[in-house]
């Protein structure tokens, strides 16, 4: 992948970890001021779906932003790129729409579908 290429994988990724940063803060405010204790039982069910829901998905932003500081991490090291499972160039186009990618196409399939049989 050329420098312009990266440097633009650079800046989404570091535009996206800002944003999953800014929307944890906004998250603990909710965590810690949002919810009330109602003598509603209704209400009370309702707090606490939604207390997990929100719990939920910080831990899937948490994810998120482990991935992407590790993908910031192989740009500054030079080995951003390099599918995880086979050692070879991920294709630009499937960095590109999936910045944070650890394996190439090929890999990626090959790993869905052992998955797969699993499952079944």
């Amino acid at each position: 992948m050329n420098t312009r290429g990266t440097e633009e994988i650079r800046h989404r990724l570091t535009i996206a970890l800002q944003e999953i940063e800014e929307a944890h803060e906004g998250s603990m405010e909710m965590l810690a001021d949002g919810f009330q204790a109602f003598a509603d039982t209704v209400d009370v069910a309702s707090q606490e779906t939604d207390r997990k829901i929100l719990l939920a998905l910080r831990e899937r932003d948490r994810q998120r932003a482990r991935d992407i500081r590790r993908a910031l991490r192989q740009l500054e090291d030079g080995n951003y790129g390099i599918c995880e499972e086979c050692g070879e160039p991920i294709a630009p186009a499937r960095l590109k729409a999936f910045p944070t990618t650890t394996l190439c196409v090929h890999c990626k399939e090959a790993l869905e579908q052992e998955q797969y049989a699993h499952a079944r």
